[in-house]
């Protein structure tokens, strides 16, 4: 998959796709569209998605992914639609989630997240909708 330096878009929803993702999809540098929800994909996030610097949207929603969101995806400063809806993943989120400047939706309901909610998510100036029910949240709202 590595070698399709040339792809911007790559729908592969609804389908019976499983395993980790592969590291080699951070070579993929022209990639824009990323949609693997609905799978049964497993294992953590690989740091590498943050190599995608010409993401915008992606979904890896309804899958079986599981840690933490890798601090790298704060790199990827032209994602406009981030889902991780019903997975598995857990820990707190990065802080470097505030470096998403393009973001407008966030969509990280039904997973085990925990921690509290850092206050760089209150530099997400173009944030419209924050989906983050259903998971183990603590402290308070910031601020910020």
């Amino acid at each position: 998959m590595g070698m399709l330096s040339s792809l911007e878009y790559l729908d592969l929803n609804s389908n019976e796709i499983t395993g980790n993702l592969p590291t080699e999809m951070g070579m993929l540098s022209s990639l824009e569209y990323l949609d693997l929800e609905r799978n049964d994909i497993t294992g953590n996030l690989p740091t590498e998605v943050g190599m995608l610097s010409s993401l915008e949207y992606v979904d890896f929603g309804h899958n079986k992914i599981t840690g933490s969101l890798p601090s790298e995806v704060g790199i990827l400063s032209s994602v406009y639609d981030l889902d991780l809806e019903g997975n598995d993943m857990t820990g707190s989120l990065p802080t470097e989630v505030g470096m998403l400047s393009s973001l407008w939706s966030l969509d990280l309901e039904r997973n085990d997240i925990t921690g509290s909610l850092p206050s760089e998510l209150g530099m997400l100036s173009s944030l419209v909708y924050l989906y983050l029910r259903s998971n183990k949240i603590t402290g308070t709202v910031p601020s910020e």
